[in-house]
C-alpha cells in the first residue's frame, strides 16, 4: 500500500479526534432536537459540554502522562538565532538561503545579525561604527 497524506497510518490521538468530535457535535445537536441557541454564551456552553464528555474518556491516560512528565525550564527560549554573514562584493548577505542587500560601504565586512521569526535585524548593542548605521530587513 502506498502512502498518502489521508491515508497515514500513525495518526495522534488528536488528530484521530477531530472527525469524532463533528460526530459527537451532529449526536448531541440531535439529542437537543433544536439547532438553534439563544446567544453566543449558550453556544459556547453547548460545544465545551460536548468537548467535555468527549474528553472525558481521555483523563486517565491523560493523568499518566502528565505523571511522566519532567517540568518545563524555567528559563525562556531564545527569540531569535544569531548569524554572521559576510558581504559579498555585489552588497548582499545570505542568511539561511535568502539573500538581502546592505550599504555598499559593508562590502567585504563580517556582520552580526539576529534572524527573527518575521525580521532580521542588527543587534541594537552592536556599535553603529562596526557595521555602518542601522540595518533592518524583513524577512521573506
Amino acid at each position: 500500500m502506498r502512502w498518502s497524506p489521508d491515508r497515514t497510518p500513525n495518526k495522534s490521538d488528536s488528530e484521530q479526534h477531530k472527525p469524532g468530535a463533528k460526530r459527537d457535535g451532529e449526536q448531541h445537536l440531535l439529542l437537543r432536537g433544536s439547532r438553534g441557541f439563544v446567544s453566543l454564551e449558550d453556544y459556547d456552553r453547548f460545544v465545551v459540554g460536548v468537548l467535555w464528555v468527549a474528553n472525558a474518556k481521555r483523563q486517565k491516560r491523560l493523568a499518566q502522562e502528565l505523571a511522566s512528565m519532567r517540568p518545563l525550564p524555567v528559563g525562556r527560549l531564545a527569540e531569535y538565532k544569531e548569524y554572521a554573514p559576510v558581504v559579498s562584493s555585489q552588497s548582499l548577505i545570505r542568511v539561511k538561503r535568502c539573500m538581502y542587500s546592505v550599504p555598499s560601504r559593508l562590502i567585504g565586512h563580517t556582520l552580526r545579525v539576529e534572524l527573527h521569526e518575521v525580521q532580521l535585524k542588527k543587534p541594537k548593542r552592536m556599535s553603529r561604527s562596526s557595521v555602518g548605521g542601522s540595518l533592518s530587513f524583513s524577512a521573506r
